[in-house]
């Protein structure tokens, strides 16, 4: 098991749009370029997240792109696409969500 995220929020609001754009695209490539950042950004920021919630976000395909898993799937993000991604969250809703879900989940 996993300790839990401590009180102070651990990832912004770029990372989890990031994780959003990773998501929609199913390829860290054509989500750094439809949000206009560079691959490694977007590659970092899922990183990020994952090592904060201690959980798999993406199963890597390599050549193939990722997909999410369940539990990146689940994870209660929301994502609007008009003129730019938009990222909505609440840190507490994202801290219980992790804590109630498997380490590591991979699906």
């Amino acid at each position: 098991m996993w300790t839990k995220v401590p009180t102070e929020v651990q990832f912004s609001l770029k990372q989890l749009a990031y994780f959003v754009a990773a998501g929609e695209a199913g390829n860290v490539l054509k989500a750094a370029e439809s949000i206009h950042v560079s691959q490694p950004s977007v590659s970092n920021a899922v990183a990020h997240l994952e090592s904060v919630f201690k959980l798999q976000l993406f199963i890597r395909h390599h050549a193939q792109g990722m997909s999410m898993t369940t539990a990146g799937g689940a994870m209660p993000v929301t994502s609007t696409v008009e003129d730019s991604p938009t990222c909505m969250y609440q840190p507490q809703e994202l801290q219980q969500f992790a804590e109630t879900t498997d380490a590591y989940s991979n699906g």
